[in-house]
């Protein structure tokens, strides 16, 4: 095993509640996420991957994440400790499609997308971009500001 600090193995083997990792560039948070993911995987073996959600801030880390769990599932499939191993650890490499590992706003999108009709939207709604998104507020600020502006001269 790797060698990690006391916070990071904490982060990892804690699995009695839902837990938040924060910490700065470069300091092993994709890693230690990645560990307890395959370390909840290990030791819950009637799990399916779409039964733990990763959450992080950007879309490089959600790839990154879901590309490391990838790597180290194939790593297990390809060098596992009996035919019982080879067979839990390749069961979940098929189910990586449905894992949920996503930033913030993409599992939104897709809790939202799942229940459109509940919440009334439109299920082909798209994420705007954070440039969309200022130019579209900024638009809606402008108009507004306007309207108030002809308000006043019409009154």
């Amino acid at each position: 095993m790797a060698n990690f600090t006391q916070e990071q193995e904490q982060a990892i083997f804690t699995h009695d509640k839902n837990l938040i990792v924060v910490a700065g560039a470069g300091s092993g948070k994709t890693r230690v996420l990645v560990e307890r993911y395959l370390d909840l995987l290990d030791k819950n073996r009637d799990w399916r991957l779409n039964q733990i959600v990763a959450i992080t801030f950007t879309r490089e880390a959600a790839f990154e994440m879901r590309h490391r769990v990838r790597q180290e599932l194939e790593h297990k499939v390809q060098h596992p400790e009996n035919d019982s191993e080879r067979r839990h650890w390749s069961d979940l490499l098929s189910q990586m499609d449905s894992a949920r590992i996503d930033t913030i706003h993409g599992m939104c999108a897709t809790i939202l997308r799942a229940n459109a009709a509940s919440a009334r939207v439109d299920p082909s709604f798209d994420v705007l971009e954070p440039i969309e998104a200022d130019s579209l507020l900024s638009a809606i600020i402008d108009a507004q500001l306007q309207a108030l502006a002809d308000d006043d001269t019409h009154n």
